[in-house]
Parts: C-alpha cells; sequence; structure tokens
C-alpha cells in the first residue's frame, strides 16, 4: 500500500513540475557533483496562507543533462508518462525513497541495484537549460522538507 501511495504521489508531482516557473523559485545555492553537474538548486515559493498543498523537493538546472544517483540502493519504480518519456526514476535504500522527475531517457530497469554516483538517466531540456525536480520520502509517507534536502545534498 505504502508502495502505491509513493507511486501515485510521484505521479502528482511529475505532473505538478511542469507547471513551475521561474519567477517561483528561490535559490539555495550550487551542488558540484549530485545530482547534477555543476547545477543551481532552487526551491517553490509558498506565500503565507497558501491553501494548496506541494510536494516538497528541489529543483536543479544545469548546462549538463547527466542525472546521478545521490545514495547506494536500487531502483524501486520507473514512471513513462509518454512514450519515449521517463518521468521518474525511484531509488530505495534503507525504506527511504529517492525520485528524480522530468527525465527523458533512462536505461535502468526495475530492482537494478545502483551506486552513489551512478548515471540514472538525462534531464528534460526546458528553456536551453537541463531541469530536475528531486524528492526524497520514507517509507512511511513522510516527505523530506526542502530544507531537509538540501542540507542532505549541499557538499555534493
Amino acid at each position: 500500500m505504502k508502495s502505491l501511495v509513493l507511486f501515485i504521489s510521484s505521479l502528482m508531482i511529475s505532473i505538478g513540475s511542469f507547471c513551475q516557473n521561474d519567477s517561483d523559485m528561490i535559490t539555495l545555492g550550487k551542488v558540484k557533483e549530485l545530482p547534477m553537474k555543476n547545477a543551481k538548486a532552487f526551491k517553490t515559493k509558498h506565500p503565507d496562507g497558501a491553501i494548496v498543498d506541494y510536494f516538497p523537493g528541489l529543483y536543479f538546472i544545469s548546462k549538463s543533462d547527466s542525472v546521478f544517483s545521490i545514495h547506494d540502493g536500487k531502483i524501486n519504480a520507473i514512471l513513462e508518462l509518454e512514450e519515449n518519456h521517463v518521468s521518474v526514476v525511484t531509488v530505495e535504500s534503507d525504506s527511504i525513497y529517492y525520485s528524480y522527475h522530468d527525465l527523458n531517457i533512462s536505461d535502468l530497469k526495475k530492482g537494478d541495484p545502483i551506486k552513489k554516483g551512478s548515471l540514472i538517466g538525462l534531464a528534460k531540456k526546458e528553456d536551453e537549460k537541463f531541469r530536475l525536480l528531486f524528492v526524497i520520502a520514507y517509507n512511511t509517507g513522510r516527505w523530506f522538507n526542502e530544507e531537509e534536502i538540501w542540507q542532505l545534498i549541499k557538499d555534493e
């Protein structure tokens, strides 16, 4: 059941990620290697009193399209929204799910082992930049918030 909830949530995140524009973003900093090389990290602005729920995650924008795993684990899910467009790859490790959204290409299969730093896939190009939405959740369904994700990967 928990896997189904995470699966449905991942699908909703992917659909919602197409609706973000750069003016709704707050810059957090830059990462060197993971999950993308020399990528700027952003979080979404959430106005006080907002009545819409959101899924906490970070956006990464890079000149490079390669997306790399931030953790050892195994591939838990691969979701395709359209033919030849891999939307989500989820890596499971120690009851935590690391989800990479808005990918164009991935050669991975469900159940494949993956190592930290291994290629997950290629990010989708948008406005001459490559963009990735990255989300982390516990198997209980609790999401890491943006600050927790940033603290985990800011030195990568």
